[in-house]
């Protein structure tokens, strides 16, 4: 059965930190696998100029937020003897302790795991399945998988997607195919890649542009100001309106479909001041 695979590049739980990174710095990068028979989770990594580079992810396992809650409550009750008032003795919960995790297989604590309570990763799925008149529950593993990644110490553009190897088959997770970053989608081929932007270390934004408002005009479009028609020199394949008011348009080749003239307003820089 195909497995299911999840990253989201603007989650932190998934890629941490969000957005550019500082160059030489650590980010860290999940994705989710449900289903059996998963072997191996590969990180493709690939940089302009030096190619690529294969990290093979690590299972990451925790329990739920709310277990671990309950089993720190439960671990801090104290009862006193009835035979001996000044002894104190830890009364654990009736149920066994699942193992906890070693704190360095969770995270390195550059990565915060947010929304632990939606995924928990010593349970399985259950997906129910009909066949005739029976009706089965197939059990479907649930695995996180992580790798932390220092980036170059220059900046650059770093491109990623995930590999999953089961035993049937070979599958591929990458960005949408909008590739605009977010939730991606799952491929049988190569997919299209996240892409890291990592900046030069130091670098600062201008305080200015931090709050600024920033307008985007075309000059054409915008004011002709006080310059005459006349003194537009004609260019090929161009229609110079005469009237302000025109409204824009465009003359196609009806065989082929392509633009044969592009329509022009002639605003200029004097008519922007």
């Amino acid at each position: 059965m195909q497995p299911v695979i999840i990253h989201d590049s603007r989650n932190t739980t998934y890629r941490y930190p969000f957005g550019a990174v500082e160059a030489g710095s650590i980010v860290t990068l999940r994705c989710d696998v449900e289903g059996d028979g998963t072997e191996q989770v590969t990180l493709r990594l690939w940089q302009e100029g030096l190619g690529e580079t294969m990290y093979v992810m690590q299972p990451e396992t925790w329990k739920r937020k709310q277990e671990a809650e309950e089993e720190e409550n439960i671990s801090e009750k104290i009862i006193v003897s009835d035979s001996k008032a000044a002894t104190t003795d830890t009364v654990l919960s009736d149920k066994k302790d699942a193992p906890v995790s070693d704190a360095a297989s969770i995270d390195t604590g550059a990565a915060p795991v947010e929304n632990a309570t939606e995924l928990s990763l010593q349970e399985k799925t259950k997906t129910t399945k009909t066949s005739g008149s029976l009706t089965c529950n197939a059990v479907r593993k649930k695995q996180r998988y992580v790798c932390h990644i220092t980036v170059p110490q220059v900046g650059c553009l770093l491109w990623y997607y995930f590999i999953v190897k089961t035993k049937e088959k070979t599958y591929y997770y990458g960005n949408n195919t909008a590739q605009l970053g977010g939730w991606g989608q799952q491929y049988e081929q190569e997919p299209p890649s996240y892409q890291i932007t990592v900046y030069d270390r130091g670098a600062a934004t201008p305080n200015w542009m931090k709050h600024a408002v920033v307008y985007q005009i075309f000059p054409d479009r915008f004011n002709r100001g006080e310059v005459p028609l006349s003194q537009f020199s004609g260019k090929p394949n161009a229609l110079l309106h005469g009237s302000w008011e025109d409204l824009p348009c465009y003359i196609k080749d009806p065989a082929a479909g392509n633009i044969l003239y592009f329509d022009f307003f002639g605003g200029t820089l004097e008519g922007i001041r």
